[in-house]
């Protein structure tokens, strides 16, 4: 138990730290600190008693004075615009883990790393190595330097994987679902039904605590998933139901793909003169537009995105394509024995807390 025990967590204004931080103070009566960049952003945790320190994971006077005396760290922190702060700050934090001889730090990392994700079970013994997608191969890379730190500087980490994390403050897998879903169309591959490896927050929480108690974790790298596996239909078409909405568009890997031609050609004239339409006036460029468009998009792709229309339409890129086709299911048997891991929301459940907070949230 951490009752007592001084923890710092770091990325606590964000989705999963801000639930640990409800967790330990709440049900473990932990002395929690938090390293905060942005107070703007602190309100869901500033109504407990908390210490807050502020800086960034980059701040190195600011991290040592955060991990100062703590315990356990929690590594829930991670700046998507900033790929190579995310490795110095995960550098500064580790040596001041072993300045101050932090008993444990955990990591939170991804299932991205194994990405492209395979068409059969994946378990930690699968390959994972760069793929050329920025935030898999930043994650990988983080995870990397931390184990290392474990085997070259006695500090004791350890690294949890995560799947697809939704429920209350999950902002790539329920805010912008719901938003999507709402105010536009979201696009979905038909012709390969993709495994969604779904797990509702409080399960990566839950595993997150048990990381930091059990000795047999150390060193360790756990992939942690829901008791159960949905196909990418079922997972939106949940949030489809709890908001009476029939915003999903079915097309062919082969239509999604031509969208996304179609979409960079758009992107490039805008970044040209702000205004693609002005640059389509001049006849040259025009017909160049319309010979690249009719290369890459067929009459059944355009006859689908404007029946989407005058909603906007998410057609998924790349990375979110090889996801949404993927049939990997994950086995999460290491986190059971070693964990002792129990996941404890099946996705119905999960999507039935889920819909009580965009209720509330009046998403």
């Amino acid at each position: 138990m951490l009752r007592g025990r001084k923890v710092l967590v770091t990325g606590g204004t964000g989705f999963i730290g801000g639930r640990l931080i409800e967790k330990l103070i709440l049900e473990h009566q932990a002395e929690v600190r938090a390293l905060v960049k942005n107070f703007a952003r602190a309100s869901r945790i500033a109504r407990f008693e908390l210490e807050m320190v502020h800086g960034g994971i980059g701040d190195r006077e600011a991290v040592d004075r955060a991990v100062a005396g703590c315990d356990v760290v929690f590594h829930c922190a991670h700046d998507f615009n900033n790929p190579q702060e995310n490795l110095d700050g995960a550098r500064t934090l580790a040596e001041a883990c072993v300045r101050h001889r932090v008993r444990r730090l955990v990591h939170v990392s991804s299932i991205s790393v194994y990405e492209p994700l395979p068409d059969h079970e994946l378990d930690e013994s699968a390959a994972s190595v760069p793929c050329g997608w920025a935030y898999p191969d930043n994650k990988l890379a983080g995870e990397t330097l931390l184990l290392q730190y474990g085997r070259d500087r006695g500090l004791a980490t350890v690294v949890l994987q995560p799947t697809i994390v939704y429920g209350p403050f999950s902002r790539p897998w329920t805010l912008s679902p719901v938003s999507k879903l709402r105010n536009g169309r979201v696009v979905l591959p038909n012709d390969r039904e993709g495994r969604c490896s779904a797990v509702y927050i409080d399960d990566v929480v839950e595993a997150l605590l048990l990381a930091a108690e059990r000795d047999q974790a150390v060193g360790e790298r756990f992939l942690i998933s829901g008791p159960d596996s949905v196909t990418w239909r079922e997972f939106y078409e949940a949030y489809e139901r709890m908001l009476g909405t029939h915003s999903l568009v079915w097309m062919s890997t082969p239509e999604i793909e031509a969208l996304n031609s179609t979409n960079r050609v758009g992107s490039r004239l805008w970044l040209l003169g702000q205004d693609p339409r002005r640059f389509l006036q001049w006849a040259p460029l025009r017909d160049l537009y319309e010979k690249a468009r009719a290369r890459f998009i067929s009459e059944q792709v355009a006859a689908k995105a404007k029946r989407a229309l005058p909603s906007s339409l998410y057609v998924p890129n790349e990375t979110q394509l090889a996801l949404y086709r993927a049939l990997a299911t994950v086995n999460i048997d290491k986190a059971r024995r070693l964990l002792g891991y129990q996941p404890s929301f099946d996705f119905k459940r999960g999507m039935e807390l889920t819909q009580q907070y965009v209720a509330w949230a009046n998403l």
